[in-house]
């Protein structure tokens, strides 16, 4: 603290007897310290309570729109039993790219106005991010030798000529 007064043109020796000063006083002190040494903002009253509010909304944002391609996965293998493993992973692709746009597009509702702009924005950066998760996770199952989470499913030949599955990796 005694460096910024001094660079605010106090001598050292008045700079040392102000926060001497100052120092006595700890809830001034400790607000001075956090504006000028710091530059963050001192908090207010109600602060504590914003935050878990801001928490708790962000809490729920995820969980409703990371459920959204699972709820999607799973009601479309229910409405269509027979589709394939490949068939329901782009349902929920579809689901998930609608969802981002969605979201990018209410986000512009409380920024800029420009909801096209901006779903197409959370569109790619959320798919970017989407393709980098599978992929590193795609990695990590291959680095451990759980290949058959990728594997494609049997043909009907390999099924009648391996029926348990033994002879599949």
């Amino acid at each position: 603290m005694v460096e910024l007064f001094v660079a605010r043109g106090m001598s050292r020796e008045d700079a040392s007897f102000v926060i001497q000063r100052m120092a006595k006083y700890k809830d001034f002190f400790v607000d001075l310290m956090m504006t000028e040494e710091l530059a963050l903002p001192v908090p207010g009253d109600t602060d504590n309570m914003d935050s878990l509010k801001d928490g708790c909304t962000m809490f729920i944002s995820f969980t409703v729109f990371g459920m959204l391609p699972i709820i999607g996965f799973v009601c479309a293998g229910a409405l269509v039993p027979g589709l394939s493993q490949h068939g329901l992973f782009l349902v929920a692709c579809a689901i998930t790219a609608i969802n981002l746009f969605g979201l990018g597009a209410f986000k512009a509702r409380f920024h800029d106005r420009q909801y096209v702009r901006s779903g197409l924005e959370t569109l790619l950066m959320g798919g970017a991010c989407a393709a980098v998760a599978f992929y590193v996770g795609r990695a990590v199952a291959n680095l451990s030798g759980i290949n058959e989470l990728f594997a494609l499913p049997p043909t009907p030949l390999e099924e009648v000529a391996d029926p348990v599955g033994a002879f599949r990796m």
